[in-house]
């Protein structure tokens, strides 16, 4: 799912309106990028105001070269910042949550539920590879861009692109490889 044809810097008459045309073009493949991530949408809402906050005060923004790119990138960041932010709170919250009666009802079937949990493990290894291989594999498959789109997006080959996605990949598995040993392996 490509973006409409990429936003490139038009002379600005105020400084707003290079933004408000990035969002008015690209605010919904943003927002819905922040969506996969967070796997919320309250918190795709939230982080896509916080962009919009950030790249309204940023001088890097007013100067980039590919302001799209800089916006994903900065997507991206808020995003798996997020992520962070909230798998350390569940930390400090794991002792309430241990009480039977704290507990939620799943509605979802126990393997809907395993599924849920491997995606959120997948999302979790995802945020600690380093941040060039993590925007790479996150635009690759939660936003189904070509490698050509990407490496345009991120300013490298296409060739640089595609070899990075596959190192993160490699990444991925090797840090997934032990929770799938410790729930069984595959079924």
């Amino acid at each position: 799912m490509a973006d409409p044809k990429p936003f490139t810097r038009r002379p600005r008459i105020d400084g707003t309106e290079s933004l408000t045309s990035l969002l008015e073009s690209h605010g919904a493949a943003l927002q819905a990028l922040l969506y996969r991530v967070t796997l919320s949408e309250h918190a795709a809402e939230d982080l896509m105001q916080e962009l919009f906050l950030r790249l309204r005060g940023s001088s890097a923004f007013d100067a980039a070269d590919r302001p799209t790119a800089y916006a994903r990138k900065t997507a991206l960041r808020l995003a798996f910042d997020w992520r962070r932010a909230q798998r350390r709170r569940s930390k400090h919250e794991a002792a309430s949550r241990a009480s039977p009666e704290n507990r939620p009802v799943a509605p979802d079937p126990l393997a809907q539920a395993d599924n849920a949990e491997a995606w959120h493990q997948t999302l979790d290894a995802l945020g600690e590879l380093p941040e060039n291989q993590r925007d790479v594999v996150a635009l690759r498959y939660l936003q189904q861009l070509t490698f050509a789109e990407i490496g345009e997006q991120l300013g490298r080959s296409e060739g640089s692109a595609r070899a990075l996605c596959q190192r993160g990949l490699n990444r991925l598995r090797d840090r997934l490889q032990p929770h799938a040993s410790e729930s069984g392996g595959g079924r």
